[in-house]
C-alpha cells in the first residue's frame, strides 16, 4: 500500500478509522475520493478523505491496521462507496492531474 505522503500537506487533527465510517456517515459526513499519483509506479490511487457535515473538517480514513484507505482502481472506489452509502445515486470525484 502506498504511504500517505502523496497527500497534500494538511493540518489534520484528528483521522476516521475504517471501522467507525458507517456511524460517521449516519451523523451527517460524507466520503470524498482524492486522486494522487504514485511515486514509484506513476499510477493514480484513490485516498478516502472523510468530509464532515458542516463540510469544514477532512479527516483521511485510515484502516484499523494504520494505513491510509486506498483504492488502486475507480471501480474498486465505486464499490466501495456503493457499499457504504447504498442510497446515494451519484458520484462525483476529483480528476487525478496528468503530468
Amino acid at each position: 500500500m502506498a504511504q500517505f505522503s502523496g497527500l497534500p500537506k494538511r493540518r489534520v487533527a484528528q483521522i476516521l478509522l475504517g471501522n467507525a465510517v458507517r456511524k460517521f456517515l449516519n451523523m451527517g459526513g460524507r466520503l470524498q475520493y482524492d486522486p494522487r499519483m504514485e511515486a514509484k509506479t506513476k499510477r493514480t490511487l484513490w485516498y478516502v478523505i472523510g468530509v464532515t457535515g458542516d463540510g469544514k473538517t477532512e479527516l483521511p480514513v485510515y484502516t484499523v491496521a494504520g494505513q491510509p484507505k486506498c483504492f488502486r482502481t475507480a471501480d474498486a472506489m465505486i464499490r466501495y462507496h456503493c457499499e457504504m452509502c447504498p442510497d446515494d445515486r451519484e458520484l462525483t470525484i476529483r480528476l487525478p492531474k496528468m503530468a
